[in-house]
């Protein structure tokens, strides 16, 4: 029991997580259309390539630490498997689409500032 309300803990703080990758994505959405227009955004991107896909790494892995949480806590709950499959790949995905969206914008806006954009 201990360990379902540990994984149900994980799936909370996770979700609560991409919920607030998600408000810092949109409340950043017009410096990074200011970013677009200036049409910077490609050298910004060479340069800062490595720490993006330095900062994806840990990203994937929290995603499928939550995710296999999720699984747990779906099949204590008796969900079938379709149903059970559906419902991860749309967490997974949603969740790895939204925080790699987040990290890529603060990344570009990093890189920008550094630049002196």
């Amino acid at each position: 029991m201990l360990n379902f309300g540990l994984n149900v803990l994980l799936v909370l703080l996770f979700s609560v997580h991409v919920f607030f990758a998600f408000k810092g994505f949109r409340d950043s959405k017009v410096q990074l259309m200011h970013l677009l227009r200036q049409g910077v955004v490609d050298n910004v991107f060479r340069q800062s390539k490595k720490t993006l896909y330095l900062l994806l790494i840990p990203a994937v892995l929290i995603t499928s630490i939550a995710t296999w949480s999720f699984y747990n806590v779906l099949t204590y709950c008796g969900a079938s498997a379709f149903i059970l499959y559906i419902t991860l790949g749309a967490f997974a995905l949603y969740s790895m689409t939204v925080l790699a969206a987040f990290l890529f914008c603060k990344v570009i806006q990093l890189a920008a500032y550094k630049a002196g954009l």
